[in-house]
């Protein structure tokens, strides 16, 4: 008799068919959810994933054109034979055996043939996307001004978040061009340490000083060593650190003031600078991101994040946005915390509930930058190109050069353009 250790999962069929996207909504929501707590289906599909892996880098050499037909014609002709009396029982045996073997061979071309045009697709994609995005990284350091910030009142937004916008399109140019735009991200970084005030805060507005400062000092950290080991940069970085640390709640989130009771979307931001800070060597020996990452696992009604109660959105908004900023954050934290896997698995399986009931079309920057950073995270090659198809549709090219993004999404009116056209170019994930 099997123990209960050796009997196979009734799911673990179904692992292959859900790594290559092969099951309905239905099924595909229910095969992630029952991964999060099945060892054997784990495992099966890193072993498929990683078969794809070899199969990716070999040679996408196509199969004879007339294979297909000379198989089906083979079996449509054993199948019109006459029969020639009983055949013995190995006989009918084989000639099963066989149809097994020419039915699952058939399926073998069919899905090779469908992989290699998924993959040049996506490459023709990642293609066109990498073109856009130097024009879009253009365009974004031609609206820097000469003191090295970004003003969003440029281009629709609003210049209370011009820390933020500059941190954001200091992002953008690192990720994109840092050889061709270098000199306008030295003007940047100098810009945001300059700007930083004595409480160790990039800005000194009431209600935006904290989301602008999330922003500045994400992006400080997110530099190369090069850059962030200087010692104007390094003293900025920690004085931000200490910031972020003094201005979390007791209970572990962020807020726009001292009396907010914590929200998901500014505590997402700050975490990102904590565990940015962590990863770059920064100890968090009083405990301030565990805190900040036990309060956001707290926020899942177990079908989706909310924004200051578990599982409730802002009003008139969906879950999607608040559930991708979670997911995302939680499997970045379980690289730092593998504890935290089966959490982010779950995250992920919300998420993919989420995609599936709300629509997806709209113009959101935030909801794109973080299912890309999701699709990342997790090797899903349909996320990303869903995400960067939308994204490439919606990008204009300007006079004289240079493309971008219309901000016309809810926060269009804070960073304006630059706000939409710096974060398309962080979302690229190719």
């Amino acid at each position: 008799m099997k123990s209960d250790s050796d009997r196979c999962c009734r799911q673990l069929p179904n692992a292959p068919a859900w790594v290559m996207h092969a099951l309905g909504p239905r099924e595909a929501r229910r095969f992630t959810a029952h991964l999060a707590r099945c060892a054997q289906c784990a495992a099966e599909v890193r072993a498929t994933r990683g078969t794809l892996d070899m199969i990716d880098a070999t040679s996408p050499a196509s199969p004879h054109p007339e294979l297909t037909d000379r198989i089906l014609h083979a079996v449509a002709a054993e199948a019109a034979r006459p029969p020639e009396g009983r055949r013995p029982a190995f006989t009918l045996a084989l000639g099963g055996a066989v149809a097994a073997a020419v039915a699952g061979l058939i399926g073998l071309v069919f899905w090779r043939q469908a992989t290699i045009r998924q993959t040049e697709s996506i490459a023709q994609l990642a293609g066109n996307m990498n073109a856009q995005m130097r024009q879009a990284a253009d365009w974004i350091a031609a609206q820097q001004e000469a003191d090295g910030t970004w003003h969003p009142s440029r281009t629709g937004g609003n210049d209370v978040y011009l820390p933020a916008l500059t941190g954001l399109a200091l992002l953008a140019l690192q990720r994109q061009a840092p050889a061709t735009h270098a000199g306008a991200i030295e003007r940047a970084v100098a810009s945001l340490v300059a700007m930083q005030n004595e409480s160790g805060a990039f800005c000194r507005t009431p209600g935006a000083q904290r989301y602008n400062h999330a922003f500045a000092a994400y992006a400080l950290l997110s530099l190369p060593d090069g850059l962030l080991r200087t010692p104007a940069v390094q003293a900025a970085c920690n004085r931000a650190i200490d910031y972020a640390q003094r201005t979390q709640t007791p209970q572990g989130a962020w807020d726009y003031t001292d009396d907010g009771s914590g929200n998901t979307a500014l505590s997402t931001w700050q975490l990102a600078v904590l565990m940015q800070a962590r990863l770059r060597g920064w100890p968090d020996d009083q405990g301030h991101l565990r805190r900040g990452l036990a309060w956001l696992r707290q926020q899942t009604d177990g079908h989706a994040f909310g924004y200051r109660i578990p599982g409730a959105p802002l009003a008139g908004r969906s879950g999607l946005t608040l559930t991708a900023m979670a997911a995302s954050t939680l499997l970045e934290a379980a690289r730092i915390y593998p504890a935290l896997q089966p959490e982010a698995v779950a995250a992920v399986s919300a998420l993919n509930t989420l995609r599936g009931d709300v629509v997806t079309e709209s113009e959101d920057y935030y909801r794109d930058y973080f299912l890309a950073r999701v699709s990342e995270q997790q090797t899903d090659h349909v996320l990303m190109a869903e995400v960067c198809t939308r994204l490439a549709r919606l990008g204009d090219t300007v006079p004289g050069g240079g493309v971008r993004w219309s901000a016309t999404d809810a926060w269009g009116r804070s960073g304006g353009d630059l706000y939409a056209t710096s974060m398309a170019v962080l979302s690229r994930r190719f």
